[in-house]
């Protein structure tokens, strides 16, 4: 469901003459958009919390950073080939490739751990 959204999307918006950017960045997202939704829907509904209680504008600005860090590292991880992570699954990584994409996978990773760290930390301060 989420592949099939982003890469609809995507694909359509560069097939109706969007540059290629463009629909790149529309297909990451809803890519994001639909994984933090379905992600978060279910979070929510598991932990029990059914109705809404104080600081309920904080959840949502942190369901916020939440996609938008989940877009980012869609963006990210897409520019791979052209930082150089070389012609994957075509043929193995090369060990600088191999390099390079592991940067990059930091790199996407980050944002969204800073934002579920400071979650974690507000449910922590939080009596």
């Amino acid at each position: 469901m989420i592949l099939r959204g982003a890469y609809g999307s995507g694909s359509m918006a560069f097939l109706t003459g969007q540059p290629l950017w463009l629909a790149y960045a529309l297909g990451a997202a809803v890519g994001a958009i639909a994984f933090g939704a379905i992600l978060g829907l279910f979070g929510w509904l598991a932990s029990g919390r059914l109705r809404p209680r104080d600081g309920w504008r904080a959840r949502i600005g942190l369901a916020f950073c939440s996609v938008l860090s989940l877009w980012f590292a869609a963006a990210l991880l897409g520019l791979a080939r052209s930082e150089g992570a070389g012609p994957w699954p075509n043929r193995a990584f090369t060990a600088r490739e191999a390099g390079i994409a592991a940067l990059l996978v930091l790199a996407a990773a980050l944002p969204h751990a800073v934002v579920s760290a400071s979650r974690l930390r507000t449910r922590i301060a939080a009596p």
